[in-house]
């Protein structure tokens, strides 16, 4: 009778336990979904627009107002710290992450923009503040949002056009590397100091790469031929500036610009890495004062380049001169010069780049000058490398063709200027 009690217990148990689960497979009606409402949605251009025609710098968010886009660029590469750009069919715009990670190329992200910090600088938009766990909801991941193909010419800062291209990710066809940014590293991965690579076409337009010495590819070597590279645009100094998401979108394989007519023949080329400004012939002249051209390094350009100042203890009356040796540009067909510089936040006279065809030695005054026309970098900035553009020596095609750079400063003001990667070639 026992063991039977014990029996009837059990079976009672599992009557309890089967009416117990059965109740917990009970079908519910799923709650409706939540629709975000229309008039907390924002696109691309309407964050823009919070900025628009104002005098304002930045503007917080501070209410529940959702972006949806995608992300076309992330930190994988090490060539963004936290910093992500995303887009939609409106535009495109920087995030400033508030931790690193998170964001990935191809994902479609809702972001609440209630806290976010829209800044515009330079004519570049960031949205700034921006918490990926707290603000961001991933919708989707593994898309493959593709370039807009442009041109260099296309990024003409005059154009309406280079605003909606301003934070996008553009594939920039026929362009190749300038000469002597042929086969260099991307960056300084030693000293992880970053660097600024002269992108140009072969009309002679010219974008900067820009590379961080953090990336995962600052010791590659760029390619010596013409073809696309893919990129982050932007806007530096008023300039247009590249960031690359990864070396391998830059597919530069094709023939180099020069090499389809007279080759590509180098005239004279000078870039101050032997530490000497005087080798190849070239010379240096003092007309005003006791200062000189020098050559200098720094952490951020670790091979030696030109430098000259007129501030010693104080702003000089100077005037110097670095002058090249004779140039053969007799048979030459297109001859251009190209070159860089770098300059301090200090007011002073810009640098001069001349040309004589009758100069032999001694005082400069002794022969005729002619000034060109060149791309200087700016005294409103640091030190940031600023290629020349094509500067055209083809009404100068002598045998005795010389070009020269020219400093001068007052007691008022002295820039200081460097200067390096001077070319003169065919193309």
């Amino acid at each position: 009778m026992k063991k039977a009690a014990i029996t009837s217990v059990l079976i009672s148990a599992l009557i309890v336990s089967f009416m117990f689960v059965t109740s917990c497979k009970k079908k519910y009606d799923q709650p409706p979904t939540h629709e975000i409402p229309e008039s907390s949605r924002l696109t691309v251009a309407g964050v823009k627009a919070s900025l628009t025609g104002t005098t304002m710098v930045s503007y917080k968010f501070t209410n529940d107002v959702n972006l949806y886009c995608t992300v076309i660029a992330d930190e994988i590469g090490g060539n963004f710290y936290k910093t992500s750009y995303v887009r939609d069919a409106s535009g495109a715009i920087c995030l400033r992450l508030n931790s690193s990670g998170g964001l990935y190329i191809g994902d479609s992200l809702r972001i609440n923009l209630n806290g976010a910090v829209l800044v515009k600088s330079s004519g570049n938009f960031e949205l700034d503040s921006i918490d990926v766990d707290k603000m961001v909801v991933k919708q989707k991941s593994g898309l493959n949002p593709q370039p807009i193909v442009t041109t260099l010419a296309n990024l003409n800062l005059n154009t309406a056009s280079t605003s909606s291209l301003v934070g996008q990710l553009v594939q920039i066809t026929n362009v190749e590397f300038a000469t002597a940014d042929q086969n260099v590293t991307y960056a300084y991965p030693a000293t992880q100091a970053s660097a600024n690579r002269a992108l140009k076409s072969c009309s002679g337009s010219t974008i900067t790469v820009y590379t961080s010495g953090y990336s995962n590819f600052a010791g590659q070597l760029t390619p010596s031929g013409n073809g696309s590279v893919i990129g982050i645009m932007s806007l530096y100094s008023g300039k247009t500036e590249l960031t690359l998401r990864k070396h391998t979108e830059v597919n530069l394989t094709g023939p180099l610009c020069s090499s389809s007519s007279t080759s590509s023949t180098t005239y004279i080329s000078k870039n101050f890495d032997d530490n000497s400004l005087i080798t190849g012939g070239w010379d240096t002249v003092m007309v005003i004062g006791t200062l000189k051209w020098s050559t200098s390094t720094f952490s951020t350009t670790p091979t030696p380049f030109a430098k000259v100042s007129g501030y010693s203890a104080g702003n000089k009356n100077t005037e110097i001169w670095l002058i090249s040796p004779a140039i053969d540009l007799s048979a030459a067909t297109n001859p251009n010069l190209y070159f860089k510089t770098a300059a301090a936040t200090f007011a002073g006279n810009p640098l001069e780049i001349v040309v004589s065809t009758n100069y032999t030695s001694g005082m400069p005054s002794s022969a005729t000058w002619v000034n060109l026309s060149a791309a200087l970098s700016p005294t409103t900035t640091s030190y940031a490398w600023t290629p020349s553009g094509t500067v055209s020596l083809s009404a100068y095609k002598t045998a005795n063709t010389r070009i020269a750079f020219k400093y001068t400063s007052t007691t008022a003001a002295a820039a200081t200027y460097e200067l390096d990667d001077i070319i003169v070639q065919e193309n």
